[in-house]
């Protein structure tokens, strides 16, 4: 039925149902752009730090190029998951989560077991090896920020995992017709 010519359940828009599923999707949205870009941030803090030890360290060149070169591969991987976070990110958020808990186990290693790796068995070998460690300030700083990329690429991935659930749900429609 029209009441002068006016039906009388119209819809001007949207429901207010569907118009909050579009402000939460946008919310979403904004909110992954932002962690991507925190990651992307964090990966290229990480490749600086490395390439500032392999540029400055002589005792890694010199005692120990397998893990120079190792730290090398880090680096490279680091820019690569830069690029891969605008590229492909949910996999990037993966590979970046992966490359953390790696570099943080080598390092880990590194500071616990790392004098035995060059062939020196000695607790006094061990305890020198972890002294200088725990004095180089890069190594630190290094070892912190790969806790960070861990925690970033988890909480990355939970976001995009909600985005893409947000994403795949339909919007609730009302089907008001005009009589």
């Amino acid at each position: 039925m029209a009441l002068g010519g006016v039906p009388l359940l119209s819809r001007a828009g949207p429901s207010p149902a569907a118009r909050l599923n579009g402000v939460i999707s946008y919310v979403m949205n904004w909110q992954m752009k932002t962690v991507q870009a925190l990651a992307a941030v964090v990966l290229l803090v990480s490749a600086v730090i490395g390439t500032y030890i392999l540029s400055t360290d002589s005792y890694l060149w010199s005692q120990a190029p397998t893990h120079a070169d190792g730290l090398i591969v880090f680096v490279i991987l680091d820019v690569a998951l830069v690029v891969g976070l605008w590229w492909k990110p949910r996999l990037a958020v993966i590979g970046m989560t992966l490359l953390g808990l790696v570099q943080l186990g080598a390092m880990g290693a590194d500071l616990f077991v790392g004098a035995m790796t060059f062939g020196e068995s000695s607790s006094a070998a061990q305890s020198s090896f972890q002294q200088y460690l725990l004095r180089d300030t890069a190594f630190k700083t290094l070892l912190g920020v790969q806790i960070l990329i861990v925690v970033v690429g988890i909480v990355a991935f939970m976001m995009s995992r909600r985005t893409q659930a947000m994403s795949s749900q339909k919007s609730p429609t009302v089907g008001v017709t005009s009589v």
